[in-house]
């Protein structure tokens, strides 16, 4: 795996490229519009982005519910068009020092914790 981050004009970029890209059993699969996220990275978080495994598109920054997510606590994350539970997705959690936090290829299912040990970049 290669990462790879910047800043330009005040707006964080970055690029994960993920080689596994298997997937989950299909027969299990559904769509899902909301995922619930768990802060214990030690620091406030602002923002999530997600992105199918293997894909180079973030798409849109997830606001997260209140605005921002404090150590300890979690919050539901909402999505405009659902999510499969079949594929496996690269997550990015951002917290309010441009720190970014990453799940790679991980299966969505219930709560999805952060800690420290998913650090990637400071700022």
């Amino acid at each position: 795996m290669y990462n790879d981050f910047g800043l330009d004009s005040n707006r964080y970029w970055f690029w994960v490229y993920e080689v596994n890209t298997q997937n989950n059993s299909q027969s299990n699969a559904q769509n899902i519009s909301t995922i619930r996220i768990m802060n214990s990275t030690g620091y406030p978080c602002q923002a999530l982005w997600i992105k199918q495994a293997g894909s180079n598109d973030w798409g849109n920054r997830h606001n997260l519910e209140n605005g921002v997510l404090r150590n300890g606590q979690s919050s539901t994350v909402r999505f405009s068009s659902p999510i499969n539970t079949a594929y496996r997705y690269d997550i990015a959690l951002i917290d309010s020092d441009g720190d970014f936090y990453i799940k790679n290829n991980i299966i969505i299912n219930g709560l999805i914790t952060f800690t420290f040990d998913d650090f990637v970049s400071g700022n």
